[in-house]
């Protein structure tokens, strides 16, 4: 036997409501939720995978930045939605659209240019960005995005190249831990200037 238990919202405290909104999977009631008054229930609700896209696009123009982060991070928002929100003047929002599992490429090439560090940077992590995003992004002026590049296996041999070539150890110590590093570029990288450079490649080449 089944039984419904109908729940009053608007009785119920703000706390219960953002934690609802987080675990419900009624999409008429995370639509309610999607107009609280409260900013936390409407970014629960913005993140929960089952909120109607139509919902979403509303609450990505929520005037409250948590509540577009929200949307951001949610695997189910649209494409054209993270397209939008790559232009937000937040950088948390554009970095959470960097972040998302399902950011397409084309969000991720808008991104690449972004004039935060920091979103360059989760752009770089991506495992959806292109190895010609990753290849401009190997000539970022942050070396953090540099690394990011190093290990990111989707970087093309020619890149990890130069970069084994030209960078500081950070970046080179990064390119031997990432998983496509091709034997010929360990072999360049155990002749290398820095003995923890040369350390670590050899013992890479032993494990090849």
């Amino acid at each position: 036997m089944e039984y419904s238990v109908r729940i009053d919202l608007t009785k119920a405290t703000t706390e219960f409501r953002r934690e609802f909104a987080k675990l419900i999977s009624d999409p008429m009631c995370l639509a309610n939720l999607s107009r609280d008054k409260d900013r936390k229930v409407r970014a629960s609700a913005g993140g929960n995978s089952h909120t109607l896209n139509a919902n979403l696009e509303k609450l990505a123009k929520d005037a409250e930045p948590c509540v577009r982060k929200a949307v951001a991070k949610n695997r189910k928002t649209s494409h054209h939605i993270l397209q939008e929100l790559a232009k937000d003047e937040i950088e948390d929002v554009r970095i959470s659209v960097a972040e998302n599992a399902n950011v397409p490429e084309t969000v991720l090439v808008m991104l690449e240019n972004d004039k935060s560090s920091r979103v360059r940077y989760f752009v770089a992590q991506s495992a959806n960005v292109s190895p010609e995003s990753l290849d401009k992004l190997s000539d970022d002026e942050y070396i953090d995005v540099k690394i990011a590049v190093a290990g990111n296996p989707k970087t093309a041999e020619s890149t990890l190249k130069k970069l084994a070539k030209n960078e500081l150890w950070p970046v080179q110590l990064e390119i031997i831990k990432n998983p496509s590093i091709t034997k010929e570029i360990l072999l360049m990288l155990v002749e290398d200037s820095d003995k923890s450079v040369r350390f670590y490649a050899q013992k890479r080449l032993e494990t090849e």
